[in-house]
């Protein structure tokens, strides 16, 4: 589609999920604790967890692949290793 073509439309949904792309501040990071791989990416288990007891984390914090699905995918891993955690 050209620009010149596109019309405006409304769309409802119970879900937005916003893609922006902004970069994390891994000095707040660091300061938290939270450990960081070679790379700068927060380090994290097969969980999805991190270092620090009770913290999870996934995403573009966590790997250099940042799309909405890997995201979702890690949102997801972490949420059932917090699941396991607390069983």
């Amino acid at each position: 589609m050209d620009v010149k073509d596109a019309k405006e439309f409304e769309e409802k949904a119970d879900t937005v999920v916003f893609a922006i792309g902004l970069k994390p501040d891994k000095v707040l990071i660091q300061n938290q604790g939270i450990e960081l791989d070679e790379w700068g990416y927060i380090k994290i288990d097969e969980n999805g967890k991190t270092n620090l007891s009770n913290v999870y984390a996934g995403g573009d914090n966590t790997e250099s692949k940042a799309t909405v699905c890997r995201a979702l995918a890690a949102g997801k891993k972490a949420a059932l290793g917090i699941i396991k955690n607390v069983k």
